[in-house]
């Protein structure tokens, strides 16, 4: 059921993502941050750029979701 849900929360963002491209680009922003850290040896600032990267992920995901049951 888990499972499901988060399958359906992330077809949402991804359709979203596609047809937005202001999500597309904040998403390709904080994956080339976290790229660049890697990219940089800098185990402390991957970390940070992955969680900022998964808290505006997750607020994405969640808005995308509750617009989706408006209409």
């Amino acid at each position: 059921m888990v499972l499901q849900s988060v399958r359906a929360l992330l077809r949402v963002w991804v359709d979203r993502s596609v047809h937005s491209p202001d999500h597309a680009c904040r998403a390709r922003d904080e994956h080339t941050a976290v790229l660049d850290a890697i990219t940089a040896r800098d185990p402390q600032g991957a970390a940070e750029a992955m969680a900022a990267h998964m808290a505006t992920a997750s607020r994405r995901v969640l808005s995308a979701h509750a617009e989706s049951h408006e209409n």
